[in-house]
């Protein structure tokens, strides 16, 4: 469906109405991964397939090309309809055949291009390298799973786990090193697993966080830091929103209040008489002025309200609207305007006030 602002429309001429994923290029052209289907685009207007079957995994590089996966069909007598794609500008620009591989993809679950546009395919025992002319394989220690990767222009963060207690985390320099991708451990973490990374554009670096609360910044030089309620002033270990801010300064939601960091020291909000309607954050955005937002969630054992918005700008929070609604995403769109998505619709912020656009209609309601 497409949102206009005020309506939602159905789109015709989906080849399959199971969607399994969606990213946009650099064009704003969406894509589409479907379940049985394949892929295919919308410029706006038209869809456009492309490929008309299952495709593994759908990403988009750093610099916003198009990259999917399409294994090998099950029903295949041989391996040579595996491929990964490449568009730029809605035209295939690069194929790479997976017929050498094809027998070891067994449930990959993560794709990441590099600047040099080697494909990184992480399996349940190794990771991949692969290209055009060549393939490299990289085998875990035994025991050991791939639970992130990402990449930026000249490195690429990966961790492995065991489940066991502990996780690695690996940096692998594409640029000024001869070593191999599991010869470049950084360090070794007290947390059984990363749930997610990202790069951090500003210092050049990586984000990651644990799934147990951790914050791990690693920066240009891998210089890392780890930040727990146990080493920093966190609010809590129970994290659900990070941002960066346009100072380069990391905010942190918790279920206890908010902190930033500013590579220097930490402030935190902990209690409503800080301007902020409650405690428990839910999400965060940075807008385009630069100014901070944050929404609250409404915790279901207090009658008092304890969630709604609040913006920080002029070094303090204001509270934008107190309601018993739980916020669960905050967005703005390309004409810097605010949309709210709470367990009770979806609000479009205009001129601090909190328009409802459209509420949800349970079954019993929907005629």
């Amino acid at each position: 469906v497409r949102f206009d602002g005020l309506n939602w429309t159905p789109l015709s001429g989906l080849p399959d109405k199971n969607v399994r994923a969606m990213t946009i290029d650099k064009q704003g052209k969406i894509w589409v991964w479907y379940q049985t289907t394949g892929v295919g685009s919308f410029d706006g207007t038209t869809w456009q397939p492309y490929v008309n079957r299952f495709a593994g995994i759908l990403t988009s590089s750093n610099d916003g090309d198009i990259w999917m996966m399409n294994l090998p069909q099950e029903d295949a007598s041989n391996c040579n309809d595996g491929w990964i794609h490449e568009y730029v500008n809605s035209g295939l620009q690069t194929s790479i055949s997976l017929a050498p591989v094809c027998d070891e993809l067994i449930y990959p679950q993560y794709l990441c291009i590099d600047q040099k546009k080697n494909c990184w395919i992480g399996t349940h025992d190794q990771l991949i390298k692969i290209n055009t002319t060549s393939v490299t394989r990289y085998p875990f220690p035994t025991g050991k799973s791939l639970t992130a990767i990402t990449a930026n222009a000249e490195k690429i963060f990966f961790s492995l786990t065991d489940y066991s207690g502990t996780c690695d985390v690996y940096i692998h320099d594409l640029v000024n090193s001869t070593k191999e991708p599991l010869e470049q451990k950084l360090f070794s973490l007290d947390s059984r697993y990363i749930t997610a990374a990202s790069i951090d554009p500003v210092s050049g670096g990586f984000l990651c966080a644990t799934y147990d609360g951790k914050i791990i910044t690693i920066d240009a030089q891998n210089n890392h830091s780890v930040f727990t309620t146990g080493n920093s002033v966190l609010p809590s270990n129970s994290i659900s929103a990070l941002v960066i801010d346009k100072s380069d300064k990391l905010w942190i939601g918790t279920g206890s209040g908010i902190a930033q960091y500013d590579k220097t020291k930490w402030t935190t909000w902990t209690s409503q008489a800080d301007s902020i309607p409650g405690l428990g954050v839910s999400a965060m955005a940075v807008d385009s002025s630069g100014s901070l937002w944050a929404g609250f969630c409404q915790p279901p054992v207090l009658s008092s309200v304890n969630s709604g918005i609040a913006s920080f700008y002029d070094d303090r929070w204001h509270i934008v609207k107190r309601d018993y609604v739980s916020v669960k995403t905050i967005a703005f769109d390309n004409e810097g305007k605010q949309w709210i998505v709470t367990n009770d619709g979806v609000f479009r912020n205009n001129q601090q006030q909190l328009e409802r656009v459209f509420q949800t209609l349970y079954s019993s309601d929907k005629t």
